[in-house]
């Protein structure tokens, strides 16, 4: 298990170090594309296009990384308030429960959809004379869940595990 862990922690630190080169880079872009535009006059050619897309892919990647911290967004009023810490275990669990089924279905799904961009042949626009392949910027969707359902299903397992130990030590 230590070296499956050490694979995730990796993936994981690869993934964020490769996000914070995306803000550093769009960064530089959007004060390129001021400077250029305020003191030459002209921008650079399709910024907010690029923007976007590196913004989704950020999003979609560290998908899993904030999964696996358990640092996502929740709505936690009745954990919280009513239940107070003991119903932390079950809620970890109901969180997992619908996570790695739902993150495998979404990968599934996102393998479909590019199978279909790339059947398809579509292509998107740059200008009257570029163009690039759709599925380009929408391969971040299967990709994204995937390292979501790998890191669920770490959680999953810890938290088998870990049930395991609490039942061992009754019996």
């Amino acid at each position: 298990m230590r070296w499956v862990e050490r694979i995730l922690n990796y993936i994981q630190a690869f993934v964020i170090a490769m996000c914070v080169v995306f803000v550093v880079g769009l960064t530089g872009l959007m004060f390129a594309t001021t400077v250029m535009r305020y003191f030459i006059g002209s921008a650079v050619p399709y910024t907010m296009m690029i923007l976007t897309g590196f913004m989704v892919w950020m999003v979609f990647l560290l998908l899993g990384s904030v999964a696996r911290r358990n640092e996502h967004l929740r709505i936690s009023l009745l954990p919280d308030i009513i239940l107070k810490k003991r119903a932390d275990g079950f809620v970890a669990f109901v969180e997992n429960l619908v996570g790695l089924p739902l993150c495998i279905y979404m990968t599934w799904v996102g393998v479909h959809w590019i199978d279909f961009r790339i059947e398809q042949g579509t292509r998107y626009m740059i200008g009257y004379t570029d163009s690039y392949p759709a599925w380009i910027p929408n391969i971040v969707l299967p990709i994204g869940f995937a390292l979501a359902s790998l890191f669920y299903l770490e959680r999953s397992i810890r938290q088998l595990l870990r049930f395991y130990q609490i039942w061992r030590k009754k019996a």
